[in-house]
């Protein structure tokens, strides 16, 4: 009995220290954190470093997460030797062809050889904001009309794209450009317009580099179209005048 017992000691003191020693010999650091917010369209980086304490070799892959929605997006083959670092600086560009449908509340995830890290939460989001400059709101019919305003992204960054201004909800579209955040659009109603109030509704919106629209926004502005006298009609009551 006394020449078993040993044997068996040392079997479950193996078991144990295999166990509660780390396994995990490589060590993924991120060394800078994703902003907050990013629109689609936007490319940014996230540095990874690679520590080891013996030699290893396999794929880093890199993915984002966002809800359901997880999408690679980098895959390298690393080889270290014992005591060797490597710097990595995986980019991601948000594109409908890369990402798919994932927008929301996101993170990234590095994973190597079992180790995995996850960046901070960020937002992706598709929307921006559309600010109308113009003062007035009253209008003449045939008189021409500037509207002038700015659109901005929710990453705060100014839009590059096209606004189109339709007016009550019908086919009259008007479209210009969107630079450096700031458009304006000139147009004038039909002399025989209706008097009252009408509806321009302008919609913004960004393309990406395959053509896909990205960002996209709109809104509404009433304007009044006052009333003009197109004719003047002239009574008399007496229809015989005297000479003089």
């Amino acid at each position: 009995m006394k020449q078993n017992f040993l044997p068996l000691t040392c079997m479950i003191l193996l078991t144990f220290l295999i166990f509660i020693i780390p396994l995990v010999s490589a060590e993924l650091l991120i060394q800078a954190q994703p902003e907050g917010v990013y629109n689609l369209g936007d490319q940014f980086s996230i540095p990874i470093k690679i520590t080891t304490t013996k030699s290893i070799n396999g794929f880093l892959s890199m993915s984002l997460i966002c809800s359901e929605v997880q999408k690679e997006f980098y895959r390298e083959y690393i080889i270290l030797k014992p005591g060797e670092e490597k710097q990595v600086n995986p980019s991601i560009l948000l594109v409908t062809s890369l990402i798919g449908s994932a927008k929301g509340t996101c993170k990234i995830k590095a994973e190597l050889l079992g180790e995995q890290v996850l960046t901070n939460d960020f937002s992706i989001s598709n929307s921006l904001t559309i600010e109308v400059n113009t003062g007035e709101t009253e209008f003449k019919p045939g008189q021409k009309i500037l509207i002038e305003g700015g659109a901005t992204k929710e990453n705060k960054k100014s839009v590059e794209g096209v606004v189109e201004l339709t007016i009550d909800n019908q086919g009259n579209l008007i479209s210009d450009t969107i630079h450096n955040g700031q458009f304006e659009v000139n147009f004038s109603f039909p002399k025989d317009t209706p008097a009252g109030e009408h509806l321009l509704r302008l919609n913004a919106y960004e393309r990406d580099t395959e053509g896909g629209i990205t960002n996209s926004g709109s809104i509404d502005y009433p304007i009044i179209i006052i009333q003009v006298p197109t004719s003047l009609e002239l009574l008399f009551e007496n229809t015989e005048v005297e000479p003089g």
